[in-house]
């Protein structure tokens, strides 16, 4: 770490350029950084019932850098093996990604899905930003209602980003993972907005002795009413009042399966514990110009 160690004044409204001379040894590629200020401000006094209070302000302001040196490597991806995590209140399949480069790369675009006995169960894609010679293990949210125990997932997809030269790359990936992980017996009195997969894969013998409760939430489960959003974009895992979309959902049996669009994603309407507001849960997808609903 390098110290300025000269003060520097400033009146309102004035700006002083500050030139830093810093030696570093023979590096390629791109080393990020950051320029720390600490600033005075004015002190206040105050007096209340004969008791004296002096407050001395101080802002400190830190400013990101990147100095680039000459590099003749390019952007390298290393993809490993995902795994799945449990979370509180959903599940996470992890996608171990490395960049073994000296490069800071942007706007790098994953496109992803999950397939399971030839059925594509949940897809979506998102953008990240890499630094040089990163690892990162990619989260990606298990979005489908139930997962079963010990039994193979394919996740695949493809990165695109540009590289030195300005010319798009891609880069394919394709791999297995399986759920082997005992849930948290306190994964379920935990409610979120997200919820963990229901379990599959083995016979819990205790469970006889809730089979009238069973027989409710099958009963009220087939009476669970679903709210449908004809789009051509991607689905949002949540839709509330702030969504330009909230007042586009309408009830399954009173919409007309418009072919016009390309996805129709169904939704579940819930409350917040929070703040008692209504919002709407993403259950799934269906691809309009090939299923039929």
């Amino acid at each position: 770490m390098f110290k300025y160690q000269k003060k520097i004044e400033l009146d309102g409204g004035e700006s002083k350029i500050v030139r830093l001379k810093v030696n570093m040894p023979k590096m390629e590629g791109t080393i990020l950084g950051a320029v720390a200020f600490q600033g005075e401000g004015e002190i206040e006094e105050s007096n209340n019932k004969g008791v004296s209070f002096e407050i001395k302000n101080e802002i400190n302001t830190v400013y990101g850098i990147a100095v680039n040196f000459p590099t003749t490597k390019n952007y390298s991806f290393k993809i490993g093996k995902p795994f799945l995590e449990p979370m509180p209140s959903y599940y996470a399949v992890r996608l171990p990604i490395t960049m073994d480069s000296p490069l800071l790369l942007k706007d790098v675009q994953i496109d992803y899905e999950v397939e399971f006995k030839g059925e594509k169960l949940f897809f979506s894609k998102e953008k990240i930003d890499f630094a040089p010679m990163t690892k990162t293990n990619f989260s990606i949210p298990f979005d489908y209602e139930e997962i079963e125990q010990n039994k193979p997932y394919i996740l695949k997809g493809t990165l695109t980003y540009k590289d030195k030269d300005g010319v798009e790359q891609t880069m394919d990936f394709k791999s297995q993972f399986e759920y082997t992980v005992k849930k948290d017996k306190n994964d379920n009195k935990i409610t979120k907005v997200l919820k963990a997969p229901i379990e599959k894969g083995g016979f819990p013998y205790w469970i006889l002795l809730l089979f009238p409760v069973i027989g409710i939430v099958v009963y009220m489960k087939k009476k669970t009413k679903y709210f449908v959003l004809l789009t051509d974009e991607q689905p949002s895992l949540i839709i509330d009042k702030e969504s330009p979309n909230f007042d586009k959902l309408q009830p399954k049996n009173k919409t007309a399966n418009d072919h016009n669009y390309k996805f129709v994603h169904y939704y579940t309407k819930k409350q917040s514990e929070q703040n008692g507001e209504y919002y709407y849960a993403y259950h799934k997808t269906i691809n309009n110009k090939n299923d039929r609903v």
